[in-house]
């Protein structure tokens, strides 16, 4: 039995390094730009001149977060891209290693997708969901240390409703792998049906079959349609009580600061220290739907793989106990006439030929 390949498997380890340092980076540089912003408007509230030093701070700052982002999308690709190409092998292996007629014995609508539907499961998941998952770790209590540090009462005021968004997106999101699966299953049994008619669309038009094909195509359609707005509503409910946190922990910050009697510039330096968690707290919706994908194309995946395998392959391979030799004497059949053929257990033959000299008979 061959297994999937692991996320966190040879270079890909690195890779998610990668990505974690791009993400301290981020919140360095945004607890680094909250403290240059109290400065800036402490010495604006002061009718002092601005501190030079605050002002380099924060516009690198934002220079800094701006080209952490980059480089961790960039190596969350490629850890996506690897982990991909990681099952392609896993599966062509497989493949190789399998009887003719166990691969014919498949419909090919489905085996096709294992190779486009699920590949984009695993990238994604591989290379956006695991890398956003990260940043929430790490950005949402960075941003509460930062709320902290600056005025007590911010951090007292902004964690339960932080607290109370994750635990709502988490129960909510429990539901996203029956309704990924359903979804998932519906899509690709559409799009096998089409990839197996399609070639043949022009003889199940000749044989009558053009208005019977366009209701199936319609009714499994609108099943897909259904599970898809299904899914997407859940993932937009997600996403809705991020935003509406967002709002909830800016007003609090401001309540609880006048009532604390904090400075102005303290404040606006809470407020700017909560967009550290804006975009991993609406992220979170779409790492639930992510996993759910992931988890559905795994089984789907080590399901084929599950399948044993027929023959061993490369070189100085054992051969199995059912091996057996060829032997043809004087076969004639279509243009093979008179063969003389003796091909030992194990043994590899080439055939050569001009068009038409029978080689694919004789392999049929």
């Amino acid at each position: 039995m061959t297994r999937i390949p692991a996320v966190l498997a040879g270079p890909r380890r690195a890779g998610l390094c990668k990505v974690l340092a791009a993400i301290l980076v981020q919140a360095a540089a945004a607890a680094a730009g909250a403290f240059a912003t109290r400065a800036l408007f402490g010495a604006l509230h002061m009718a002092d001149s601005l501190p030079l030093t605050a002002a380099l701070i924060l516009a690198g700052s934002g220079f800094g977060i701006a080209m952490a982002r980059v480089l961790a999308q960039l190596a969350g690709e490629r850890v996506g891209q690897s982990y991909a190409l990681a099952i392609r092998c896993a599966l062509w292996d497989h493949g190789t290693r399998a009887s003719a007629s166990s691969v014919a014995a498949r419909r090919q609508g489905y085996t096709s997708l294992r190779f486009v539907g699920d590949m984009t499961a695993f990238r994604n998941w591989a290379g956006r969901g695991l890398p956003r998952l990260m940043s929430a770790m790490v950005l949402i209590p960075a941003t509460l240390a930062v709320l902290g540090a600056l005025h007590m009462p911010f951090l007292i005021a902004v964690a339960p409703i932080y607290g109370l968004a994750l635990a709502i997106i988490l129960i909510g999101g429990l539901t996203m792998p029956a309704k990924q699966r359903q979804l998932r299953a519906k899509r690709a049994s559409l799009a096998a049906d089409m990839a197996e008619r399609m070639p043949v669309a022009p003889h199940l038009g000749a044989l009558g079959r053009r208005r019977t094909e366009h209701r199936n195509l319609f009714r499994k359609s609108e099943k897909m349609i259904r599970s898809a707005l299904s899914a997407t509503r859940l993932r937009a409910s997600l996403r809705a009580v991020c935003d509406a946190a967002a709002g909830r922990a800016a007003l609090a910050v401001i309540l609880s600061g006048a009532h604390s009697g904090a400075q102005t510039a303290t404040i606006a330096a809470g407020l700017a220290a909560l967009g550290l968690a804006l975009a991993p707290m609406r992220q979170i919706a779409g790492v639930w739907t992510m996993w759910s994908a992931f988890r559905v194309a795994h089984a789907k995946v080590q399901s084929l793989l599950d399948r044993p395998s027929d023959r061993a392959s490369g070189p100085g391979r054992t051969l199995p106990s059912n091996a057996l030799s060829v032997t043809m004497r004087g076969v004639s059949s279509g243009p093979v006439q008179g063969l003389e053929l003796e091909v030992p257990a194990g043994a590899v033959l080439r055939l050569t030929g001009q068009n038409g000299a029978g080689k694919s008979h004789l392999l049929a």
